[in-house]
């Protein structure tokens, strides 16, 4: 824990309560050390009250991004130190209320910023060989295993659209006859150390990386229909007075 001089921070603390402390006050000595040397000290009183919380009755669940986990503690996602990170906030989170959990079956598009990419946290392993589709469902598995030794009821399970339309759509991981294809912006390939090679050309740039080797890039752009001219010197024929584009996401 980072403590500064100067400086109002606030210090959440909980109190388990068990069924074998009675109810009434109590006094709690909280004791701040730095190398088993103490720095400073408080009383705080607690209230017990002798009655317990009924079960949970609705659904109740809150975001999860377990690539943030992974980014803030620098660690490879579901490594083993990643999965005991992931029990850990399972414990905590069902500490506070919460039954229901998601399962990031894909990575989530989530606030996202334009032009990043969030780091892969995709359960499902899907595999294309000789165009026919495998999934392999074992981290599925581990982890609503893990979420249901904590008290995890119910399942959400990531969708292939987010809030803000497809423009946003998840990200899919794949291999494609053994080999893993990387499809995505700059910042993908910067982030899975691709070289690649810059395009100016106009429209959305794709670039490709295949088991990890730059493969080329993909341009998608808006082109002029060549019976563009056409069509609007018929409306002005028509009548119409004036000509309006109306585009949107």
């Amino acid at each position: 824990m980072i403590v500064c001089s100067r400086q109002w921070r606030s210090l959440w603390i909980d109190v388990k309560v068990t069924d074998q402390i009675p109810a009434g006050d109590y006094e709690i000595e909280i004791r701040l050390l730095k190398e088993e040397e103490p720095v400073c000290s408080c009383i705080v009183k607690l209230h017990v009250i002798g009655t317990a919380l009924p079960k949970q009755e609705i659904m109740h669940t809150e975001w999860m991004h377990a690539d943030c986990l992974a980014d803030y503690y620098h660690v490879p996602v579901f490594s083993e130190e990643h999965w005991q990170i992931l029990e850990n906030f399972f414990a905590e989170y069902v500490d506070r209320g919460c039954n229901m959990m998601l399962v990031p079956l894909f990575t989530s598009p989530l606030d996202t910023a334009i032009g990043l990419e969030r780091t892969t946290t995709q359960l499902v392993e899907v595999e294309v060989k000789d165009g026919q589709y495998s999934f392999g469902f074992d981290k599925v598995k581990r982890w609503i295993d893990l979420c249901r030794k904590y008290g995890i009821e119910y399942f959400e399970m990531s969708h292939l659209f987010s809030q803000w339309g497809a423009k946003y759509a998840p990200k899919v991981v794949a291999k494609v006859d053994g080999k893993e294809i990387a499809a995505g912006n700059d910042k993908l390939m910067a982030r899975i150390g691709v070289d690649y090679i810059n395009c100016h050309s106009v429209g959305t740039i794709i670039h490709m990386a295949i088991d990890g080797k730059y493969a080329g890039h993909i341009v998608i752009s808006d082109v002029v229909k060549p019976t563009s001219r056409q069509a609007i010197r018929a409306l002005k024929e028509a009548g119409v007075q004036k000509n309006v584009m109306l585009t949107g996401d």
